[in-house]
């Protein structure tokens, strides 16, 4: 079990993967880059993934390290470089060995609660957001009408994931378009993964559950929060975009992220619903640009 106490979502058989994050930077010939800097996400330690860095690579010339946001959730590789001579190149990269484990719903789902008092780290996950948009009068109404008369918590939550099931169409055409939101699945009654996800935590964050994203490579699916009898929190998963029962998720795929407002220090005025890969850098004497890319490389298991 995920709690020391027994409760919590139940782990499942643990599947290992091979996770390489990093990038590659180079300067063309006549373009010396200076302040070269870099950031890209790396996977961090969940109750259900586990990980180990088993190699890294990393140039003398620079400094590189790993970096926690404040908000929690998500962590990053940071690169930084005074000076990339015209046509040099040069790469940064970590090799992870990531341990996964499917979830299972808990043993006892009629113990666990909303919680009166939220922790303070979790009462972000209560806001409404530009995709969350939970304080709206259609969500809040919605939220009300699907839950007001159901007793159990968890019952409350499985009333909004099936509503969302049976009234969002999964678009996958729409994945690699930009993030539409919650209203905007809710109007247009299609959505992909995160259209879907986020008219689910909408919803829960308008009866008060706490909720948020959770990304893997090419997908994403929701958390929400609740409390058991002892007043211990735990968060369980919703594949909203699928058919698993709440609280049940078999997809071992490594998490880079959990959450859906990312503030990142060298962008602190444009908040983030993920935490994308970010390079910058002055060309000197009006040069040509530098070419870079980002690595993420799995095993694909």
């Amino acid at each position: 079990p995920v709690g020391e106490n027994g409760n919590g979502p139940l782990l499942g058989r643990a599947v290992s993967h091979k996770y390489r994050a990093g990038m590659i930077f180079q300067a063309q010939p006549g373009g010396t880059c200076v302040n070269v800097f870099g950031s890209a996400p790396v996977p961090m330690e969940f109750p259900e993934q586990k990980t180990r860095i088993l190699e890294e690579e990393f140039p003398q010339s620079a400094k590189v390290d790993y970096r926690d946001l404040k908000e929690g959730g998500a962590r990053q590789l940071v690169f930084k470089m005074r000076e990339l001579r015209g046509g040099n190149g040069v790469q940064a990269s970590a090799l992870f060995e990531v341990t996964r484990y499917p979830l299972m719903p808990p043993t006892d789902p009629a113990i666990y609660t909303i919680p009166k008092t939220v922790p303070t780290e979790i009462r972000r996950y209560l806001r409404n957001g530009k995709y969350m948009e939970s304080n709206t009068r259609t969500i809040r109404t919605l939220a009300r009408e699907t839950t007001d008369d159901i007793d159990s918590a968890w019952d409350k939550v499985d009333a909004i994931l099936s509503f969302v099931r049976d009234n969002i169409q999964y678009k996958d055409v729409l994945i690699e378009k930009p993030m539409r939101g919650a209203l905007a699945a809710l109007k247009t009654r299609e959505g992909d993964c995160e259209d879907m996800s986020a008219l689910f935590i909408s919803m829960c964050r308008a009866i008060n559950v706490p909720a948020r994203l959770v990304r893997v490579p090419g997908h994403c699916w929701a958390e929400f929060y609740l409390i058991d009898d002892e007043k211990q929190g735990f968060w369980f998963p919703a594949q909203v975009a699928g058919t698993e029962e709440l609280g049940s998720l078999k997809d071992t795929r490594v998490i880079l992220q959990k959450g859906d407002s990312f503030k990142i220090p060298e962008e602190p005025k444009e908040e983030q619903l993920y935490v994308k890969e970010l390079f910058m850098g002055v060309v000197k004497d009006g040069g040509p640009d530098p070419k870079y890319q980002f690595i993420q490389e799995t095993d694909g298991r």
